[in-house]
């Protein structure tokens, strides 16, 4: 009976770290407990598209499309997702992550890097759902030795909705940004409180 029961309660604690959104893969925020401030930076190079692979070949396929309905269409769409990559993924993803960990942008010691991994952009870029999903990695870094990690986190199936008619997908997408935003913020926050506390 008690084998049983170990056993049952060691599934249930693989099935919740299974069904986690975010999560710590190793290390602490033991550095940040007398922090005010942090960097956060974006990086797209390990991005893979759906459907597609990397981001230049979704890229590469988008235009294509485009560029075949309409004359132009191609370079337009690419000119659109590259403006909201930057200035609407980006923000959205810090705006939501600098309001629930409480931390301002002005860091000088510590940065937080972001790299999506893999993202189902939803209709109209690969017809599979209307929703936009996102995953992937965050790396906590101090910024004189940004070759040393700190700590590593995941996050995955971050749900963007949006609209169904938004052929470049970045409203959808700029969802899952926010979304992930939030609760790796609230995930840092929740640890950096639960660091302290153990400090005491």
């Amino acid at each position: 009976m008690k084998k049983f029961l170990v056993l049952v309660v060691s599934f249930l604690c693989t099935l919740s770290h299974a069904q986690k959104n975010v999560g710590l893969v190793y290390g602490d925020f033991n550095s940040l407990s007398d922090q005010t401030s942090i960097a956060v930076k974006i990086d797209f190079d390990s991005l893979k598209v759906a459907g597609y692979g990397n981001e230049n070949e979704f890229v590469a396929k988008m235009k294509q499309r485009f560029e075949e309905n309409k004359k132009g269409g191609g370079a337009k769409w690419e000119a659109n997702w590259t403006e909201k990559r930057t200035f609407w993924f980006e923000r959205r993803f810090k705006t939501l992550f600098y309001k629930y960990t409480e931390l301002d942008s002005l860091a000088t010691y510590y940065c937080f890097i972001v790299r999506p991994t893999k993202l189902h952009a939803g209709f109209d870029t690969d017809d599979e759902t209307p929703s936009a999903f996102l995953s992937g990695e965050v790396y906590l870094i101090r910024i004189a030795e940004p070759n040393k990690i700190l700590a590593k986190l995941f996050f995955r199936n971050m749900r963007g909705e949006g609209v169904v008619a938004d052929p470049t997908g970045g409203l959808r997408i700029g969802d899952t940004f926010a979304v992930a935003g939030k609760q790796v913020g609230k995930f840092v926050k929740s640890s950096i409180r639960k660091n302290k506390k153990t400090k005491r």
